[in-house]
C-alpha cells in the first residue's frame, strides 16, 4: 500500500490521499467527488466539459470491482437488492436513467490494478464508518 501512496507516512492512506490517487490516475477526463454519502463520477471531453455524470449511495455498491478487458472498464456493480442504483446524467442529451453499475475507463491492465487496491481501501473505510454509524 505504501509504494501507491507516496506523500503518506503511515500504514494506511487517508480518505483525502486515497482519493487524490484515484483521481491522478484516472486523468483529467473523470474525477471521483464524495458528497455526504454518494459516489459522483464526473466524465468530460477533450474540451474539459462535463458529459456524464454518475451518482450514486456508497451503500448501495458491492466492495468488489471488475474489469472489462475488452472494453477497457474498472467497473463497480449495484448490490443484487438494489438494481438500478446509480442515476446517470448524459449532459448533451440530457438524458437521466439508472444503470447497474460504475463504468469507469481503467487505462489498462496495469492501472486497473492500482485503481483497484486504492477503490477496496477507500470503500473498506466509508463501509467501517457506516457500520459504527448504525451501530450507534
Amino acid at each position: 500500500m505504501l509504494t501507491l501512496f507516496q506523500k503518506s507516512y503511515s500504514q494506511s492512506p487517508g480518505k483525502t490521499a486515497t482519493l487524490d490517487f484515484l483521481n491522478k490516475k484516472l486523468g483529467e477526463r473523470t474525477q471521483l467527488e464524495i458528497k455526504m454519502n454518494d459516489l459522483l463520477v464526473i466524465t468530460k471531453n477533450e474540451a474539459g466539459e462535463i458529459i456524464r455524470e454518475d451518482k450514486v449511495p456508497f451503500s448501495d455498491l458491492e466492495v468488489k470491482c471488475f474489469y472489462e478487458e475488452e472494453s477497457d472498464l474498472l467497473c463497480i456493480p449495484c448490490l443484487k437488492d438494489v438494481p438500478g442504483c446509480l442515476t446517470r446524467i448524459l449532459k448533451v442529451q440530457k438524458i437521466k436513467r439508472p444503470y447497474d453499475r460504475i463504468s469507469i475507463i481503467a487505462g489498462g491492465t496495469e492501472n486497473y490494478k492500482q485503481l483497484q487496491k486504492a477503490i477496496r481501501f477507500y470503500m473498506g473505510e466509508l463501509f467501517r464508518r457506516l457500520a459504527k454509524c448504525r451501530l450507534r
